[in-house]
């Protein structure tokens, strides 16, 4: 199995800036950020959507409903994954700071 490429992890070091720059608490939902790349790939492009979603904890009728956080995330414009070398997909995650 080829290893996977988490090339997202540039997006995510801004998003997480961004986050830090605008504290969890006083985001109002939802929002979306534009992310930007680290490394210099010409026209490389993504947001995030960051909203709030009520979802039960599992698929059986009567299952209590918690609120969480989803977040989505778009790039645009990226090539492809073996560029980089052994990869053959992206992978994004998250973070929200302690």
């Amino acid at each position: 199995m080829k290893k996977r490429f988490l090339i997202l992890a540039a997006f995510v070091a801004f998003f997480i800036s961004q986050i830090n720059a605008a504290h969890a608490g006083s985001l109002s939902y939802p929002c979306s950020i534009v992310l930007k790349p680290v490394k210099d790939i010409p026209n490389i492009q993504g947001t995030a959507l960051i909203t709030k979603v009520k979802k039960p904890y599992s698929d059986k009728p009567g299952s209590p409903v918690r609120e969480r956080t989803a977040i989505g995330i778009y790039a645009d414009w990226m090539p492809l994954p073996s560029t980089f070398g052994d990869y053959d997909q992206y992978e994004g995650f998250a973070q929200i700071p302690a």
